[in-house]
């Protein structure tokens, strides 16, 4: 990944390949059987449909698979998904072939837009929430309310509330959260993106919302879509207009952001 540069203080963003936003931009795989193709031909660098790095794990595309087929959700189609070796922290490099989606990301309008079509952006990722959360799961995932080291995969609700019980303890006992936080309980799990920004969002040329980058979707207790969109450093506005949409569960909100600190500073407690 290229240099990053930082929009707000503090809050990196990651490098753009500005031509993988050119729709002039020549598809390398022309013309090729993309079902059929080799992981080396799939690994050409000059697709900027080809989704390649590090943190790319094959529960990404499987839950956009799942995601399409149990919703509505505008997702670019995935056509091919691999994982080859590589020297790095999870032991491979992932690989996800899908559809260019025609449109501007949504970071790069939002600004531009009249009232009427902030209000009607709002409502379809309101409604794209509410999907996600009609779709009960029982397999569980990764993501901002995690942290790479010792968090999971758990096979469990039990092992995900000791995990998350385990540091609120961690966060008491130092006092960096309050006493009176009761202990997690997680009686449902329902698919959740857990990244929903303008970031991650196209805006085609009919108005419709396409929603990308699943790399911390799963399921998850439903709080955690919300509490992300309270997290989310940038465009506040936008958060907030979805937020007054959507379900919240303040306590709930309040409860993981409790453990804040065992989830950076004491990471590998």
């Amino acid at each position: 990944m290229a240099d990053s540069t930082s929009i707000i203080p503090g809050f990196n963003t990651p490098y753009i390949e500005p031509s993988s936003y050119d729709s002039s931009t020549t598809f390398p795989f022309e013309g090729c059987n993309i079902e059929t193709a080799s992981h080396e031909t799939m690994k050409d660098p000059r697709s900027y449909i080809n989704l390649g790095r590090q943190h790319v794990l094959p529960s990404e595309a499987e839950t956009m698979r799942f995601a399409t087929a149990n919703t509505t959700i505008r997702i670019p189609k995935v056509h091919l998904s691999f994982n080859v070796p590589e020297l790095s922290y999870f032991g491979t490099i992932g690989y996800i072939v899908m559809d260019y989606i025609e449109g501007v990301c949504l970071e790069s309008c939002w600004g531009n837009l009249d009232l009427r079509k902030r209000q009607d952006v709002v409502k379809q990722v309101s409604e794209i929430i509410q999907q996600l959360q009609s779709v009960q799961l029982d397999r569980l995932g990764q993501g901002r309310w995690f942290t790479d080291y010792s968090a999971g995969p758990f096979a469990s609700r039990q092992e995900i509330e000791n995990w998350f019980n385990h540091k609120l303890t961690i966060c008491k006992e130092t006092e960096n959260a309050r006493r009176d936080i009761p202990s997690f309980n997680f009686p449902t799990f329902v698919l959740t993106h857990q990244d929903i920004s303008p970031r991650n969002l196209i805006l085609d040329p009919s108005g419709q919302i396409w929603l990308i980058d699943w790399a911390f979707s799963g399921a998850y207790p439903p709080r955690f879509e919300a509490a992300t969109l309270t997290d989310q450093a940038q465009f506040p506005d936008f958060s907030q207009q979805v937020l007054e949409r959507i379900h919240m569960n303040p306590r709930g909100i309040e409860q993981l952001r409790s453990i804040g600190w065992g989830l950076t500073l004491a990471a590998l407690a």
